[in-house]
Order: structure tokens, then sequence, then C-alpha cells
């Protein structure tokens, strides 16, 4: 090679190098050259993360990228956890997919320079209901902490530990119950369970064993009945709108007073609250255990049929059945009802101070911290009972005649929606506090049966 030639061939390379590297610095900090609208387009970047790792990402037969995506990406199976660059500004359908989980689907839109998130995205488990019992099940009832599940059939009280899955199975030795009216209460300490059928027996959880029939110790029907906040040896008794204590310890009764109201009553701190109505006025009124005496009386709206209900906060909650109505009520606040919420069939207080609710098709949340009621969804089938995932706060569980669904609402514009279980007829669900494992009851021959299903 000549001196000439070199001469040539290095300063060929000095201007490849001096057009080449602008290029490629202009490609590698996100900018796309469209040579059909003579535009410069800014790339972006997509993050994907999920429970469980390792799942694989597909953006669909729209993806647009520069070629610098090509460079990084084209050998390389998409998994999670993983941070995308280089993606053009577009909408992008995006499939999430692992061996042995239902899929996700969901569309992001990617913005130029900016970054977009997919994360705090759960897939669940594809697995088969296994049976745990075949007793015929007529009512459940999930203990204070939420680790046990309590359940009643016509010869039997079944306990069952949900995270480890254990059945304890205690006989009735009394007729057979064949209503469902039959109620399951469980004691502050959920080691003592208060059944309300026939002469309302009180068992040990731990030992298996009946204590005593609490009806024994009263002359007459019992209208209604509470455990104490505190203690597994009291329950209070409401007959003939008198109210009455009975210590299970020394097994006797003690008359408290006279209550002069049809309506249920609410034991909680040492305090007895209960609606008193006259001359068409309502008032919630409070009584000091301790001290034997009248605190005060609080007007509410008028309301023939309440139900007063305690889940360990500061509020007391009013339902009004027959409206679906719910009152949240600060017992001591100059304005004592604090809000309402409308069309609540049913609720579930969470631990940030939040209650979902829910009607026939509706999905509500209500932040009290915010005085904030959101609609979560409206749906086309008729809910039957909604949990909270404990594994993430933007998904729930819910059934539905046709079967079990859960539902992400993170993206209020954008709900996904997974089924899970297509079976008809469940009912009464409950989840282990790990969020691993699914109980319901259904049909199993002639019985309704509980079973369980593993969702991770």
């Amino acid at each position: 090679m000549t001196i000439f030639h070199r001469r040539l061939l290095y300063i060929f390379c000095i201007l490849l190098f001096l057009i080449s590297a602008p290029a490629i610095s202009f490609y590698a900090a996100g900018y796309e050259f469209d040579f059909f609208s003579g535009r410069i387009n800014r790339t972006g970047i997509l993050i994907v993360e999920t429970e469980p790792k390792g799942v694989s990402v597909d953006l669909g037969e729209k993806k647009k990228y520069n070629w610098l995506y090509d460079f990084f990406y084209q050998d390389q199976e998409l998994k999670t956890p993983i941070k995308l660059r280089n993606l053009l500004p577009d909408e992008y359908e995006i499939t999430l997919a692992k061996e042995g989980y239902f899929s996700y689907q969901d569309k992001v839109k990617i913005n130029s320079g900016q970054v977009a998130l997919l994360n705090d995205i759960v897939l669940f488990r594809r697995s088969q209901p296994e049976i745990i019992s075949g007793k015929n099940i007529i009512n459940s009832r999930l203990s204070r902490d939420g680790k046990k599940l309590a359940l009643l059939s016509p010869d039997a009280l079944l306990i069952v530990a949900l995270d480890g899955g254990q059945t304890q199975e205690i006989n009735l030795d009394k007729e057979r119950i064949e209503s469902r009216i039959a109620e399951i209460f469980w004691a502050p300490s959920d080691k003592k369970i208060l059944l309300t059928y026939q002469n309302y027996p009180v068992f040990n959880v731990e030992t298996g064993k009946k204590e005593l029939e609490a009806k024994n110790y009263f002359s007459g029907n019992i209208q209604s009945v509470q455990w104490d906040s505190f203690s597994d040896n009291k329950i209070y008794a409401r007959q003939n709108n008198r109210l009455y204590l009975l210590d299970l310890a020394q097994k006797k009764t003690l008359f408290l007073f006279n209550q002069k109201a049809p309506a249920d009553f609410l034991i909680k701190d040492d305090k007895v609250f209960f609606i008193e109505s006259k001359n068409g006025d309502y008032n919630l009124a409070s009584y000091d255990l301790k001290t034997n005496a009248f605190i005060k009386r609080m007007p509410v709206p008028a309301a023939p049929d309440y139900d007063l209900m305690d889940f360990g906060q500061k509020l007391i909650y009013l339902y009004d059945k027959r409206h679906s109505l719910l009152f949240l009520v600060d017992p001591f606040s100059p304005i004592p009802v604090q809000n309402s919420l409308a069309n609540a069939r049913e609720f579930l207080p969470l631990t940030d101070g939040k209650i979902l609710y829910w009607n026939d098709f509706e999905i509500w949340l209500y932040d009290g911290a915010q005085n904030d009621k959101t609609l979560i969804s409206r749906l086309s089938e008729k809910i039957g009972k909604v949990l909270a995932y404990q594994g993430n706060a933007d998904y729930l569980i819910y059934n539905t005649r046709m079967g079990v669904n859960i539902l992400n609402f993170k993206n209020k514009d954008n709900l996904n929606f997974t089924k899970i279980l297509d079976w008809q007829g469940t009912s009464g669900l409950a989840a282990d506090t790990a969020a691993e494992k699914l109980y319901f009851i259904s049909q199993f021959d002639n019985t309704r049966a509980l079973w369980r299903l593993e969702i991770q």
C-alpha cells in the first residue's frame, strides 16, 4: 500500500468517525430520525416488574423501535424485571406470560422522552380446586384476626386454619341444624365460638370441647347476643329489652339495665351502644358498663332496622339494612355522623381507614382520610362477595354467579380482569394471610362443600 493510499484510508476513517460517532450518540440518547416525515423523534423507556419474576414480555405486533433496540434485544428473550429502551412513541399492547399462570394483557402508552411503568403486576397461578371438606356448609365466619374460618354444617362445627389448611371438626351433639339462621360469633381472642341455635352453645376452639350452653342461664328467649370487647368470659345478651351479662367463669348472669329499644346493641371499650327511638326521633345512646351510668344520646338518621358494628377502629358503623345505607359514626364527636355510604349492600373495612363496599353491580372504595368515594367498577353480573387481595392493594377478588375473578384497578381508565375460576355457584370467599390460597364454598354432589384454590 502506497503512502497516498494510507493517507486516503486514514482520512476516510476520520471522516467515518466524525459522521458515525454523532449518529450513534444521537440514537443512543434515544433519538430517531424519521426519513419519511423528515422529523426527529425521541424514544421512550418501558420498565416492567412482576410478581413472580421471570415473566415473558411481548410488546405485540405493532412494536416500534430504533436499530439500537435490535442491537440490544433481538436475540434476548424479554423477562421481568426489565428496562426496555429505544421504544418509539406509540401505544403498545403488552402481554405478560409465564407457564402455569394466567397471562396478563394491558395497553401502555410510550411517550417521547418519558419512562412508562408497568409495575406491581401480579400473575395468578392456574390450578384446580381441591376439596377440603365434603360437609354441607350452611354458614361461615372469618375469625377476628383473619387466620381461621369457622363453618357450620347440620351436624358439626369446622375450624379451618387458612394459612396451613388444617381442619378441626367439632361434633354437635344435639339436633341437626337445618337453617342458615344459626350465626357464628368469635370471642375476642378467637379461642372460643358462640353459636346462636337451640341453647346457644359455647365451644373452646383449642380443646374442641363445649364449655356451656348460654341459654340455660336465661329464663326465656334471647333476642340478640355479643361477646365482650376484651374478655372471652363475658357474653352480653338482650332479653325482653333488658341487657344482661353472662359471666362464663362464674357461670352466672347479671342484670345491667332496661334497654327500651327493639334494635341491635354493640359492646365497645366497656361501653354499650344502642338505638333509642321516641316520637320519630332516633338517637345512638351510650352506657358505661364500669360505672353503670348513661353517658350521652346522639341524634342519628331515622331508620327502623339498624345493625351496629365495630371493626376495631374508633368509628361505629350503623347499617340501615332496609335502605342499604352505612353511616360512619364517631360517638364522642360533636357531629357524630361523619359520613354515609349509599347503596352499600355489603362492606369491608380495610386497615388503612378505607372501606370497600359493593351492591349488586358496583364496587366502591371510600377513603376516610380524603373523604373520597371512588367507583372502582360497574359489572354486568351480580356480585357475590368482594375481598381485598392482601398481596397487592391494587387488586380485588370477587365472585359472581359464573365464577371467581380478580380485578386490577390501578389504572382506572383501563381495568384488568382475570377469571381464575370458571365455576358457577361459589360463595363464602376467604383467603389466607399470605395471599396464596383462596377458600370458597361450592357444590359437591348434593352438598355445599368447602374448596381451596392455589392462586400463588
